[in-house]
């Protein structure tokens, strides 16, 4: 806009200077002035022609050379960050983006570590587990291999996760897990422990030294407007079964395991193996959900013992006017039988288990949750999981709730506490040197598992709990006294 303006009042500037002159050569002439002063001005107008015509010029290519200027910044700004939302060079440059993108693909790495601390208080050192005992078998009794000596202590744990998820299509994802884990428990053996390890693996290698695992590694597609989603591969069927909103996270919600999943189904179900899942949105609030995985992942017999479970999750807004979740689900597993004398048959068989899992807003800041399963006794005593020497249960119920922002001036810090009943199978035996040799200790009691925590929020991706638990029974062990367990968990995720 200035060069033009320029130009305009050059050119202004030498009409009125050529009128100029050209009227005062005239009244010169009209004087009867000498004609070579007449010739001296009209050369002297020249001149000034002359040099204005060579400043109009250099406006020209000022001019020019702005606009030049002016594309090159355009050009530049449309590769800086922080452009303007909504602006064509934004707009230009996102599509550009997206594009590329699509062609090539991108991995996405998340991960978390998570730090665990704990000391048990009260905790017998000799319990009451039978030693070794050498009588009939038909007597009913019979030899245990398995006893405890271990007091209070301290122990610690910890687990670093990564996570890598690459969009190979428009609906299809790659999705892996990997962990490296060297969580311990302070009890041996426990239905609700051990804590912050679902895995119940310690994984180290044969130098005690933390390995990487591949946890899960699968395809999963979405289909119909992402109402069907499907995943094939390596999973764990905990991420997608049994959920709350409230207990199913060990590392921002309750530690013990008893309130990660109903003991029932957690003592049974195999843990990332190979197989199958289905989701379908139905509408209404309705989800259904199955899936098939190979109890073995060895890689040997893959697919000759299967796990099968299904689903029906309903979401509502009726209670309360906030979000409830209600679900329901039974699965079914191939087992090895066990007689009336607690020993295996060595004949195959399915066995049937089931559970309920719910969560309900009852405030903005308040939710409460409950669960409850049932194995049969099939399902129950067998031991092909793979979580032995961990009985599985017979039946389980826990419950309890939450609440956001409980201090002052702390509206993100989250407050939780739960209890959990569990009633473990009785122990399968087998059959050595002419006598029945109990695999895993006798069971009477029933455990209880009492727990609180809370999550302060040093900051957006960082939180540290102190944590405090109760613990009687551990495992159905008659041990009559109850064993407090102090600790404390700090969580990064990045």
């Amino acid at each position: 806009m200035i060069p033009k303006l320029k130009y305009v009042a050059a050119s202004f500037l030498i009409a009125m200077l050529a009128l100029g002159n050209m009227s005062m050569a005239l009244a010169g002439g009209l004087e009867s002035s000498p004609s070579d002063d007449l010739s001296k001005q009209i050369q002297a107008l020249k001149d000034q022609v002359n040099n204005l015509s060579s400043t109009v010029n250099e406006l020209k290519s000022e001019n020019t050379s702005v606009k030049a200027r002016s594309k090159e910044m355009e050009s530049e700004m449309a590769t800086m960050k922080g452009l303007t939302p909504g602006t064509e060079i934004s707009k230009s440059m996102e599509s550009r983006v997206a594009s590329l993108e699509e062609k090539v693909g991108t991995i996405k790495v998340s991960g978390s570590l998570t730090g665990i601390l704990q000391a048990s208080q009260n905790r017998e050192k000799n319990t009451s587990i039978r030693g070794l005992e050498n009588r009939n078998p038909d007597s009913g009794t019979v030899l245990n291999r398995f006893g405890q000596n271990s007091g209070d202590q301290i122990i610690g744990a910890g687990s670093f996760d990564l996570y890598l998820e690459s969009k190979i299509l428009d609906n299809t994802r790659i999705y892996a897990n990997l962990e490296a884990n060297s969580a311990n428990e302070v009890f041996q053996p426990s239905q609700s422990l051990p804590n912050g390890n679902p895995t119940f693996s310690t994984h180290l290698n044969s130098n005690n030294i933390d390995v990487l695992n591949v946890l899960e590694l699968y395809v999963e597609s979405q289909f119909y407007d992402k109402r069907l989603t499907t995943t094939v591969g390596k999973i764990d069927l905990t991420n997608y079964f049994d959920g709350n909103k409230v207990a199913w996270d060990e590392h921002r919600q309750f530690l013990a395991g008893a309130f990660l999943d109903n003991t029932t189904f957690a003592s049974v179900v195999p843990y990332n193996t190979i197989g199958a899942r289905g989701s379908l949105d139905i509408g209404w609030g309705l989800t259904f959900q199955a899936a098939v995985v190979s109890q073995d992942d060895s890689g040997q017999k893959l697919f000759n013992e299967m796990f099968g479970i299904m689903e029906l999750d309903y979401q509502t807004f009726w209670f309360f006017n906030k979000e409830g979740n209600y679900r329901a689900y039974g699965y079914v597993k191939d087992v090895n039988t066990v007689n009336a004398r607690g020993l295996l048959t060595g004949k195959s068989e399915n066995a049937l288990g089931g559970g309920i899992s719910l969560d309900q807003k009852i405030t903005d800041k308040a939710t409460v949750f409950y669960r409850a399963g049932y194995n049969d006794d099939q399902l129950a005593l067998n031991q092909s999981t793979q979580i032995a020497p961990f009985a599985a249960a017979t039946s389980s119920m826990s419950g309890g709730g939450q609440y956001v922002g409980l201090l002052p001036n702390r509206p993100d810090d989250v407050t939780g506490v739960a209890a959990a009943w569990i009633n473990p199978s009785n122990p399968i035996t087998t059959w050595s040197n002419g006598q029945s040799v109990q695999l895993l200790p006798q069971r009477d009691f029933n455990e209880w598992i009492l727990e609180f925590y809370y999550n302060y929020q040093v900051a957006k991706n960082f939180h540290v709990s102190p944590v405090l638990q109760f613990l009687q029974h551990p495992n159905g062990d008659d041990d009559e006294n109850v064993t407090a367990i102090f600790g404390g968990r700090a969580f990064l995720e990045f």
